[in-house]
């Protein structure tokens, strides 16, 4: 999706080398052979049909990765299988719990939701497999697969352009076997297709169609083959629409087959559409030109000219719910959301989004770049799609693998013997003087060699997502902005993003009898209008608890804004005997604000004065320097208070210094030692302006860091509140996934080489709202956790007993990081292990519950408009802290439910709960 560098041209604009990344086989043999690619920009001209852009012999496999995952979990499973084999452990139950009634506390409201409700009638649907290869006419592979999947968006892009126009030749050819309706075939222009009729392949399971090279010519985007095949599959599986009698809470018989087909049948109109959306997978769609649905421009802003955009896509996910009616009542409900991904602009060279990713200070007239910025280059710049446009025409695809600190000036290369600059080759060989000799050189590796090209002759290819690491902190800061908007402004993105699918004309639909749910209004002149409406929900407000804080000192919350007043006392002031606080200006930054020993002292005088007002124990520091920003200074002054019986060490560190928190949250760990890092002008504000609020809320910290409470709750159901006081174990667990992999990594198969981390906390010392936690590493991006769940219960059970004397009568787990797929595998698996850990802390009579939340779904919740003006606050759609649904947008068969817990500036956001 190109885009050009004004916020009102369209998203699309795509054109550049269309059929370039074809298919990896194809590119990695093609060695140099230019193609003949068009510079065009629009859509529909300009379509290079060039098939070079070796992406070099490493390569492996797109689908190398995925079977690697899979043998891996394989051989995780079978391992954990053999450990409970071992230890006498049966197979867990893989059902979850059944549904219990929706819950009565709490004042009752309606919640605008984005569920679109789904009506079928009663049909057979049939499912087949597809592929799709062609021979191609020059030398290269014997045949190039494009069903095979793959992670590159911009192929991925090219593959589905092929199979939509290949599938309609063979629709209009065989129409004895396809039929004359083509609204009834459903195509996800990959390896899928539903249709509403059997297809006849003479009593055999499958049938091979052929487009021969006469007929190949007769499409641009066919005529660089001599055949074009299609091997159409039947697949043992139908789908009876309208039946959901295979819903169960067994969470190891989940059918997704009727929630495949209407997500496919959905996706139609996308799919079809070329010219409007583009679709990379994972059920999202991005559009071309936004504005033709009511999008505005600050929806999907540029980033940073001439290197990355925010692109305005669409979200769907086909979800099981009980519906209107409540409990004991199935319905199929369409979710959808509007999504915003970043993606790089297309608009300028390579070297003009060099110069935009290192900035001004880091990039010369003539090109060139500092050394020191070429490491953040390659970060930024591997892995990407770009056409090379030589002066004779050709254009050629290459894949990325980073950039040299050679340039076109330096960079010697041998032709024919002579060892010739790279500047001087274009001009024997194309007579043309490059503008910029002196700009570093993009590499790319191809056919075991690492080749050289001029950052001023490439393009980037059109359809490439940016990745986060990829994003600088301004660019974060921007998407966010566009993202974490007001929910009146979301409410319009998606009800735009409804209008963009075509759901309410779509003859898809219509063949298979499918319709979203829609409000017909009828006018005084007979003139009938329909409109889709999402579902309404029923919902609560649970009442907030009282805030309690020491001296039995109450502190009521404000049930709208969900804030209190901190009272005077915390409810258990810490002591520190010993401390040390240092000063760590910038060292050649000029400071915003003047802060000396003076300042420093008026800054110390407030903080303590506001421990002791709360009841902490402190005293003066025992020692109080400036130290430079020196990382080995800041490592042994760390060390000597150690040495000297400090019990906590207080930084104040210049805003401009940004290397040295990671070292002293490092240090805290390698001399177990606490410390606290304040930025300075923070510290400032309080010595200068006396800010009551920030100092509290430093103090706040300092108190719950060296063992203190800084209060408890109590809850207005005094059952509820007895029954989380007496005996109950609460453990949170959550799992941070190292980055994703770069598309230059992934490609060639490579594995994260950095942990998962997993952290947990748990109120397992002797007060029961006192949570204390640790963390561990796992390895990456494993989200089975057979024993590690087992190891970390163990250990908090343990430090209760050791805490309390007595072994916890309930434990509660919570815990993310686990989709609904993974529930049959941890019921099975990871819970009796969870229950043997247990047993062996003499706890086996303790009840165990787990919750498992999802902050990733896509269900968005709003406040109905009737409430919000009965309140006042129309334009204010988000919904109050302690709002909970637990009934009609939820799965029929097992228990979850939506909470809000704080209240939210501008973004919608909530967690899901399943037990």
């Amino acid at each position: 999706m190109d885009r050009s560098g004004s916020n009102n041209q369209p998203l699309g604009q795509r054109g550049q080398g269309r059929m370039a990344a074809l298919d990896a086989d194809k590119q990695r043999s093609a060695g140099g052979r230019g193609g003949r690619g068009g510079r065009g920009r629009g859509r529909g001209g300009g379509r290079g049909r060039g098939r070079g852009g070796n992406r070099g012999p490493r390569r492996t496999s797109p689908g190398t990765t995925t079977s690697a995952e899979k043998r891996r979990k394989t051989q995780k499973l079978e391992e954990i299988k053999k450990e409970m084999e071992s230890l006498g452990l049966e197979v867990g139950d893989p059902h979850l719990e059944s549904k219990a009634d929706p819950g009565e506390v709490g004042e009752k409201i309606r919640v605008l939701t984005n569920v679109y409700g789904v009506k079928m009638e009663e049909k057979t649907v049939y499912r087949y497999d597809i592929t799709i290869s062609a021979v191609p006419k020059k030398k290269g592979p014997a045949r190039i697969e494009f069903t095979k999947r793959t992670k590159d968006d911009c192929v991925v892009v090219d593959r589905r352009d092929f199979c939509r126009v290949a599938f309609d030749f063979f629709f209009e050819k065989e129409k004895a076997v396809f039929g004359e309706n083509r609204y009834t075939l459903y195509y996800d222009l990959q390896s899928i297709l539903y249709t509403l009729f059997q297809l006849s392949f003479e009593g055999k399971d499958e049938q091979k169609f052929q487009l021969n090279k006469e007929e190949c010519e007769s499409h641009k985007l066919l005529q660089d083959f001599n055949r074009v095949e299609m091997l159409v599959r039947k697949v043992n599986k139908q789908v009876e629409l309208a039946d959901l009698s295979f819903l169960t809470n067994d969470m190891s018989k989940q059918n997704h087959s009727l929630a495949q087909f209407i997500e496919l049948a959905t996706s139609q109109h996308p799919l079809q559409t070329p010219n409007e959306h583009v679709i990379l997978g994972g059920g999202t769609s991005y559009l071309i030109t936004p504005d033709m649905y009511d999008f505005v421009p600050e929806d999907g802003p540029e980033l940073s000219a001439h290197n990355k955009y925010l692109a305005i896509g669409i979200h769907k996910s086909v979800r099981y719910v009980e519906g209107p009616t409540g409990r004991n009542s199935k319905k199929v409900g369409l979710v959808v959301e509007s999504k915003k991904t970043p993606f790089h602009n297309t608009d300028g060279t390579l070297l003009d989004k060099t110069a935009s990713i290192v900035g001004p200070n880091a990039i010369r007239d003539d090109g060139s770049v500092d050394r020191g910025a070429i490491a953040y280059l390659n970060q930024q710049l591997k892995g990407l799609h770009v056409i090379v446009h030589y002066p004779n025409g050709r254009s050629r695809e290459v894949l990325l693998s980073g950039v040299s600190q050679a340039t076109a000036a330096t960079h010697v290369i041998d032709v024919q013997g002579e060892r010739v600059s790279v500047q001087e080759y274009f001009k024997r060989k194309y007579t043309q003087k490059l503008s910029y000799p002196d700009a570093p050189l993009a590499t790319a590796f191809e056919k075991g060699q690492t080749n050289y090209y001029p950052m001023e002759l490439c393009s980037i290819r059109d359809n490439q997502r940016a990745q986060l690491s990829q994003l600088n902190a301004r660019e974060v800061a921007a998407m966010i902005k566009a993202s974490a908007v007001p929910p009146t402004n979301l409410k319009r993105q998606i009800e735009s993003s409804v209008q963009a699918l075509n759901l309410k004309e779509s003859e898809y639909l219509k063949e298979a009898g499918i319709q979203i749910f829609k409000i017909i209004f009828i006018f005084t002149n007979n003139s009938i209008f329909h409109i889709m409406k999402p579902l309404i929900a029923k919902g609560r407000r649970l009442p907030p608890p009282t805030i309690l804080f020491g001296r039995e000192r109450e502190s009521m919350v404000d049930k709208d804004s969900g804030k209190w007043q901190v009272r005077d006392a915390f409810y258990l002031p810490a002591t520190i005997e010993k401390w040390a606080i240092y000063l760590i200006p910038a060292a050649r930054t000029r400071e915003k604000y003047r802060f000396g020993e003076n300042e420093m002292n008026d800054f110390i005088r407030a903080y303590i004065n506001c421990c002791k007002q709360h009841g902490m124990i402190i005293n003066g520091p025992a020692d109080k320097q400036m130290l430079q920003p020196n990382p080995d200074d800041v490592d042994k002054c760390i060390g000597i208070c150690k040495d000297n019986n400090c019990d906590f060490v207080f930084f104040v560190t210049s805003d401009a210094v940004t290397n040295l928190h990671n070292l002293i949250k490092g240090c805290e760990r390698k001399y177990e030692i606490v410390t606290q890092d304040l930025k300075l002008s923070n510290a400032a504000e309080i010595a200068m302006r006396g800010k009551q609020e920030t100092v509290l809320n430093i103090v706040c910290k300092t108190n719950e860091k060296m063992g203190g409470i800084n209060y408890t709750i109590k809850l207005a159901d005094q059952g509820i509140h007895n029954l989380i006081e007496d005996g109950t174990l609460f453990i949170g667990l959550g799992i941070s996934h190292p980055g994703a992999l770069g598309n230059y990594e992934r490609a060639r198969g490579a594995a994260p080489n950095v942990p998962s981390v997993i952290g947990y906390a748990a109120n397992m010392k002797k007060h029961s709202f006192d949570f204390v936690g640790d963390y561990l590493f796992d390895e990456a991006r494993r989200d089975e956790k057979y024993t590690t769940l087992a190891h970390i219960t163990k250990t908090c059970v343990t430090r209760y007993q050791n805490s309390r004397g007595d072994a916890p009568k309930r434990l509660i787990l919570f815990r993310n990081g686990m989709s609904e797929g993974q529930f049959a595998t941890a019921k099975q698996y990871e819970i009796p292990m969870v229950r043997l850990a247990l047993q062996e802390c003499s706890a086996s009579s303790c009840k165990l519950t787990v919750l498992v939340s999802q902050k990733t779904h896509n269900i968005r919740l709003f406040a109905h408009e009737e409430l919000s003006k009965s309140t006042g606050s129309s334009k204010n759609l988000n919904i109050k802290p302690g709002t909970v649904v637990d009934e009609q947008v939820t799965h029929p068969e097992h228990s979850e439910f939506y909470l809000n817990c704080h209240s939210a500036i501008q973004a919608n956001f909530f967690l899901q709960v399943i037990i």
